[in-house]
């Protein structure tokens, strides 16, 4: 049901926008008349704009986002109306390992790079890109298994930095 109520308040809103839409034409449409009937009498009409162009209308509603307490938000924004903070990276935190094709882009960067010295970075970024596209499945394969190595070392240091898991116990001898 609640969904029905959802469609139903769009489509509310964008008859009663279409409905402003064309309540601004007609009174566009009785100037430029009213202007008409001015000309013919050979009156200059004070309201029209020197260039001749009128303001452009609004376009249909968008559907607004109502929160939980019934205010509208803006993007971008959290529940007090203020931006929301970056939170900061903790430079403690473990850092995330590079993927397959990084680590094939930094086995493969010095060496191109010694080959063609003057080769712009971006021009360089597309031939690695293209040496990975051309590169046979079994070749890819051992990057990927050095990624899914580095991966799981990354996702126990996490756990133990996040406190989920336990480290691992120091045999103490009395």
């Amino acid at each position: 049901m609640a969904t029905d109520t959802n469609a139903i308040e769009f489509a509310k809103l964008q008859l009663v926008g279409s409905l402003q839409g064309l309540a601004q034409h007609l009174r566009e449409c009785a100037m430029v008349a009213e202007a008409y009937g001015h000309t013919l009498m050979g009156q200059p009409f004070p309201h029209l704009p020197v260039n001749g162009q009128f303001p452009m209308g609004m376009g249909p509603p968008v559907m607004p986002v109502a929160q939980e307490n019934g205010k509208k938000r803006k993007r971008g924004e959290d529940a007090e109306g203020k931006k929301r903070a970056k939170k900061p990276k903790d430079p403690n935190a473990p850092k995330r390992p590079a993927s397959s094709y990084l680590l094939f882009q930094n086995d493969v960067r010095n060496e191109l790079k010694a080959k063609h010295p003057d080769m712009r970075n971006n021009e360089l970024l597309s031939t690695i890109a293209k040496l990975w596209a051309d590169m046979p499945q079994e070749q890819k394969d051992e990057y990927e298994r050095r990624n899914k190595l580095a991966k799981d070392k990354w996702l126990a240091q996490k756990a133990i930095y996040e406190g989920k898991a336990e480290a691992p116990a120091v045999a103490v001898s009395v």
